[in-house]
């Protein structure tokens, strides 16, 4: 894996707490400063907010299948055999 592509541990932190709302009101104004002022850091704070959207679909997805399947299996143990 390239440099490029390796993920900053430290900054994923940062990026978490935020969308957490889990920093002080001064590391909130801080990155929001960042934001608006570092193309790079937005690009990559978009691209955690994306990567977090992807996996919460496929959960989604994931749990609906289950949900489908689990109605399924009881629909058939209802069924009166004939």
């Amino acid at each position: 894996m390239n440099q490029e592509n390796q993920i900053n541990p430290d900054l994923l932190d940062q990026f978490e707490n935020f969308y957490g709302h889990r920093l002080t009101a001064e590391a909130m104004v801080d990155f929001n400063h960042q934001l608006s002022h570092d193309p790079d850091f937005k690009a990559a704070y978009e691209g955690y907010l994306l990567s977090r959207e992807a996996i919460n679909e496929k959960i989604e997805s994931s749990l609906r299948q289950d949900l489908k399947n689990w109605q399924n299996q009881n629909s058939e143990k209802t069924r009166p055999r004939i």
